[in-house]
């Protein structure tokens, strides 16, 4: 019986993984900032020896994008940018857990994100928040690690590319942001665009709910972004009638709405706030150091694909002596495996 319960849930595994995926996915490298290139060569190099994971989201009309940064405090080295990418139809049963999880250890209202994690409820509840996103939301969490002294990805790596930016925004009447914010806002939307490219499926929708930062503090900007982001989705994804997006803030929704949004846009901050708090606190980042104990237990949570979402993070770092950037895949490995795992054969 045991058997066949483990046989369901495999094929069940299986089902939730895209299986056409083709690597590089960006025919045209030309049209294409050298980041992206370099993102989409390092999920090659991972796809060619079958460890990458995108999840099937093929039976959702409406695909949702969450997205939030870290990094931005002095002392940080290290700018994150972490989205979440889910099927819209598997929101409902994550949000009835989640609501289970808020009566059992008496959160009400407490948003969960990684400033609040000092809080104890919120704390204790953490495995089984981390664990209800592994089994009932079927996405992908990508994270980008970027050092600091890269100062820009859209040319010369110098402070001269910001204010260059800066014109070739207001030439397109995107004139709405200082230098940084600018640099910021193009990396997350051709971000995004390349995600929407490897996990879209024909006649989909997309909604993007991202944090209130610099780069959308006001409706103006936010509508700003979201011209930028369609228009660039034309090129990423080859043509003339991108798909549907539709968008929004937390500042733009209702309390409740608010709430369920949170419980999905936790996810991307909890991640984004754990690498950057990581990287302040260990000069080597493969020397297993870690600051507290939330840290270690969102760290840990990263060691593992879940059932249904798959988790993903690329760094970027500039080597000082040559100034070329170099890139590769950022993996944490457990110091002692759990007893008693299951695993599950996934046939890429």
């Amino acid at each position: 019986m045991e058997n066949m319960i483990n046989k369901d849930i495999e094929a069940f595994v299986n089902s939730v993984v895209r299986k056409d995926n083709v690597f590089p996915a960006l025919k045209n490298p030309s049209k294409f900032p050298p980041f992206i290139i370099s993102i989409d060569n390092c999920l090659s190099q991972i796809h060619s020896k079958k460890l990458l994971m995108i999840p099937n989201l093929k039976h959702s009309n409406t695909v949702s994008i969450f997205s939030d940064y870290g990094g931005e405090h002095q002392e940080s080295p290290y700018y994150t940018y972490s989205f979440l990418i889910a099927e819209t139809g598997s929101h409902q049963l994550f949000l009835d857990e989640i609501q289970k999880i808020r009566l059992k250890y008496s959160l009400n209202a407490k948003e969960i994100e990684f400033k609040q994690l000092r809080y104890g409820p919120l704390n204790r509840a953490l495995p089984d928040i981390l664990n209800a996103a592994d089994w009932l939301i079927n996405s992908l969490l990508f994270t980008l690690v970027v050092d600091k002294k890269i100062i820009s990805f859209f040319g010369p790596n110098e402070f001269q590319t910001l204010k260059d930016n800066l014109n070739i925004m207001a030439s397109v009447d995107l004139n709405h942001w200082k230098p940084q914010p600018t640099e910021k806002l193009l990396r997350i939307v051709h971000i995004i665009s390349y995600l929407i490219k490897i996990t879209a499926y024909e006649n989909q929708m997309f909604f993007w709910l991202t944090d209130d930062d610099a780069i959308v503090s006001n409706k103006k900007q936010l509508s700003s972004a979201m011209a930028l982001l369609q228009s660039l989705m034309r090129d990423y994804l080859n043509t003339e009638n991108p798909p549907k997006l539709h968008y929004s803030t937390p500042f733009n929704n209702e309390k409740e709405s608010n709430i369920n949004f949170n419980s999905f846009l936790a996810f991307p901050d909890l991640i984004a706030g754990t690498l950057a708090d990581y990287f302040i606190h260990t000069k080597d980042k493969s020397n297993g150091k870690v600051s507290n104990e939330h840290v270690d237990k969102i760290l840990s949570w990263l060691c593992h694909q879940g059932v249904m979402m798959k988790k993903q993070n690329i760094i970027f770092t500039l080597d000082t002596n040559t100034g070329n950037i170099l890139y590769e895949d950022l993996n944490f490995q457990l110091n002692n495996q759990p007893e008693n795992i299951i695993k599950y054969y996934i046939n890429l």
